[in-house]
């Protein structure tokens, strides 16, 4: 019995010792040198009777020495039954797929509507704007609607059938500035009288109440009469001119009608 024993534990010295002597293998094609570092080995003997079960387990583990002298010592590998070490093994390495960011959309800024500028509606103007009269010997006999619009006082229309010589209806226009007096000739109110009591209207010739008479008599010339009442005439149209001092204080255009 202990002769078996002995017999079990000198085999499993050698496969140390065989195991040991293959531990270096070199390879021409690569260049690389395989070395065991450890063997371990351990043998477990059991007895049943005349029957003797022998298990023996071999671990190993593997450096691998690089041609540029570096060592890194690779796991998992087990040595085939005949005492050699695959070169190769294949890593199973998993790579999670590397997801880009996803950025937010940018949205353009909204901008808001622009209101068109309300202009305020342009009001008509509340009266008619004032004209310059100027009276002179034309406006005699001449419509009087060319003029009753355009002096800018307030007149009181009145009249009477047949006041004239000739036996025309009159129409008279009275304010405390001037007064005009019309004969009704075909339905047209023709002026015969013009009668300037302020400076509202001048003459053409530029001739108003508040005048000196070296205005008047550089404008219409000496004329005829006395100092208080100077008459200028145009055919039978008359123009007087009434001065209080040497200061026109009254202007009248007339012709008989």
């Amino acid at each position: 019995m202990n002769s078996k024993k002995t017999a079990i534990i000198s085999a499993a010295l050698m496969i140390v010792l065989a195991a040991s002597a293959c531990g270096t293998v070199e390879k021409e094609s690569s260049d690389v040198a395989l070395d065991i570092n450890t063997a371990t080995s351990s043998v477990e003997t059991t007895s049943e009777g005349d029957t003797e079960t022998t298990t023996t387990a071999v671990t190993t583990t593997s450096a691998v020495t690089t041609k540029e002298g570096e060592t890194t010592t690779k796991k998992g590998y087990s040595a085939d039954s005949d005492g050699t070490i695959p070169t190769t093994a294949a890593a199973d390495v998993t790579e999670e797929p590397t997801e880009a960011p996803t950025e937010a959309p940018t949205e353009a800024p909204t901008e808001a509507p622009t209101e068109a500028p309300t202009e305020a509606p342009t009001e008509p103007p509340t009266s008619a704007p004032v004209q310059d009269v100027k009276f002179s010997f034309a406006s005699l006999q001449d419509n009087s609607a060319n003029y009753i619009a355009g002096i800018p006082v307030q007149f009181t229309r009145g009249g009477g059938d047949a006041c004239t010589n000739g036996g025309y209806d009159v129409v008279s226009y009275r304010s405390p500035e001037i007064v005009i007096d019309c004969y009704v000739d075909g339905g047209v109110e023709r002026i015969f009288s013009i009668t300037i009591n302020s400076n509202v209207c001048t003459t053409d010739r530029g001739i108003t109440i508040g005048s000196s008479r070296a205005e008047v008599e550089a404008a219409y010339g000496t004329g005829n009469g006395g100092s208080a009442s100077v008459c200028y005439n145009d055919g039978s149209k008359e123009l007087w001119i009434d001065y209080n001092g040497d200061s026109v204080s009254g202007i009248q255009f007339y012709i008989a009608v």
